[in-house]
């Protein structure tokens, strides 16, 4: 399955649900100013591919973007790589360094998991922003800095500033624009398309690019929740591509334990004395009707659900 990346509003992103058109659209507004903007949503969800489609098509996206995550520095070495520090400034500081800030300036930095900056840090970051200057670490002169902020997070912030754990002035200088991504469970339709997407990325670099995968599979794949959503997705393609040894087509069979267990109180187990393939010819008519049944009977939008042509349907339909 080729996906037309022409027929996105936003590079990099792949889909053609509802939901994430209207995401889409939602961020082509935003980009279109200069304000802050907050990206929330589950793990996994491509909060940082929005946050890079939403500066390239911002007045500011020919100038840098720059990112951090907050969860994986602790405060000192955080405040040194956001605000820079002058030599001598500690111990190790041999010489001084610009921070991301200033890297950063008239373009735009992004802050994942904003969520876990340190309240100190906050109240520093919100001082930068307003004032638009900042003090390295060690430093008495005040550096002027142009930057927008783009902050992403899959905590629920408003929470956190009632129980007083994030600084609510932080928060709304935060969320004066707000992108919620829709959890791939909310949006099944994409499941193809993302996993095509990823299978031929990854088949590429492992020497298997005629490896496609059935239907029935697919099928699979799009019954699952995904609590890790595409991350999971992507995890999962790439061990399948690990075990299926040079097979062509990748069955459902090859599907992880913990996956398969996660759909089976929906389609049910193999029974008694059922063959493999009588097991998924009752799985693929399980799911076909599903699928015809969520697209009113719509044949040609059920056999693209399904990643298969509307021929391929008609031959796979049960009696």
């Amino acid at each position: 399955m080729k996906f037309d990346a022409s027929s996105q509003p936003l590079p990099g992103i792949l889909g053609t649900s509802r939901a994430l058109r209207a995401t889409c659209a939602r961020a082509q507004q935003l980009a279109r100013t200069r304000s802050p903007v907050l990206i929330v949503g589950e793990t996994g969800t491509g909060k940082e591919l929005f946050a890079r489609a939403i500066h390239a098509a911002s007045p500011v996206g020919s100038n840098p973007m720059v990112s951090i995550n907050c969860a994986a520095l602790p405060e000192p070495l955080l405040e040194s790589e956001l605000f820079g520090h002058q030599r001598g400034a500690f111990t190790g500081a041999h010489a001084a360094r610009a921070g991301l800030l200033v890297t950063a300036n008239g373009g735009t930095l992004f802050l994942d998991e904003v969520g876990e900056l340190p309240p100190s840090l906050q109240a520093k970051l919100l001082r930068a922003i307003q004032e638009r200057e900042i003090r390295p670490v060690g430093g008495n002169r005040a550096q002027a800095v142009d930057v927008r902020l783009i902050a992403a997070t899959h905590r629920n912030l408003e929470q956190r500033v009632a129980e007083g754990s994030f600084r609510e002035d932080f928060y709304y200088r935060l969320a004066v624009l707000k992108l919620e991504i829709p959890p791939l469970r909310k949006r099944p339709e994409d499941i193809p398309v993302l996993a095509h997407h990823l299978l031929e990325r990854h088949a590429k670099r492992s020497g298997q690019p005629d490896c496609e995968l059935a239907p029935e599979t697919l099928a699979v794949l799009q019954l699952h929740a995904w609590p890790g959503n595409v991350r999971e997705l992507e995890n999962e393609i790439q061990r399948l591509l690990a075990i299926a040894e040079g097979e062509s087509r990748i069955p459902p069979t090859l599907l992880s334990d913990a996956l398969v267990a996660a759909v089976e109180p929906v389609t049910g187990s193999v029974r008694e004395g059922e063959s493999l393939r009588e097991s998924v010819d009752r799985f693929e008519a399980w799911a076909i009707r599903t699928a015809l049944h969520a697209h009113d009977g719509r044949r040609a939008r059920t056999a693209r659900s399904l990643g298969i042509t509307r021929e391929g349907l008609y031959n796979c339909m049960p009696a």
